[in-house]
C-alpha cells in the first residue's frame, strides 16, 4: 500500500472524513481520485528539462507540453530519505506505462499519488488563470474541489 494513500486518509479521518461540496481540499481530491505511480532512475533523455524548484507545476507542464505522449499529473509524494510524507501539493509527468518522471525532484520521490489530469484541461486552466497548476487553483475559484470542472480526467486507463 502507498504511504503517502495511508497518510492522506489519515489526515482526512482526523477532519471528520468526507463531507460536501464535493471536496474540502486538495487532499481529498488526490485520495478519491488519485492512484499510486511506480518510480523509476530519470531518463538522462529528460535531463535538459527545466528543474527550478519551486516550479514543480511549470517543469512538469513543459515536459508534458513538450513529450505529448505523458501526461501531467498533481498529487502527494513521499521524498527518499524523508521519514515524513509531503502532503504539500506536487506536479510530475508520467509516461505511457505510467512511471513517474519528475523534472523537479528528478529521482528523490519514491511514492507518488496523484490524479493523471486530461493536457487540454490542464491548458485551458492555464489559459483563464495564467497559473500552472489545477487542483489548487484559487485563481479559478477551485472548480476542481467544488466539483464545476468537466472533462479533466486523462483518457488514460487508471
Amino acid at each position: 500500500m502507498s504511504i503517502v494513500k495511508a497518510e492522506l486518509e489519515k489526515t482526512i479521518a482526523s477532519c471528520g472524513g468526507r463531507m460536501q461540496p464535493p471536496y474540502r481540499s486538495f487532499r481529498e481530491f488526490v485520495l478519491f481520485n488519485g492512484k499510486q505511480f511506480q518510480t523509476m532512475p530519470f531518463p538522462d533523455q529528460y535531463k535538459h528539462c527545466s528543474d527550478t524548484v519551486g516550479e514543480c507545476y511549470k517543469n512538469a507542464y513543459l515536459l508534458v507540453l513538450h513529450n505529448p505522449e505523458m501526461t501531467y499529473c498533481e498529487g502527494c509524494v513521499q521524498r527518499a530519505g524523508a521519514s515524513h510524507v509531503f502532503i504539500g501539493i506536487h506536479a510530475w509527468a508520467i509516461d505511457s506505462r505510467d512511471r513517474v518522471i519528475d523534472p523537479t525532484w528528478k529521482s528523490e520521490g519514491v511514492d507518488y499519488f496523484g490524479v493523471p489530469f486530461d493536457f487540454i484541461f490542464v491548458n485551458l486552466m492555464l489559459k483563464r488563470t495564467r497559473v500552472c497548476g489545477v487542483i489548487d487553483n484559487y485563481q479559478a475559484d477551485f472548480p476542481l474541489l467544488s466539483g464545476e470542472a468537466k472533462n479533466w480526467k486523462a483518457n488514460k486507463a487508471a
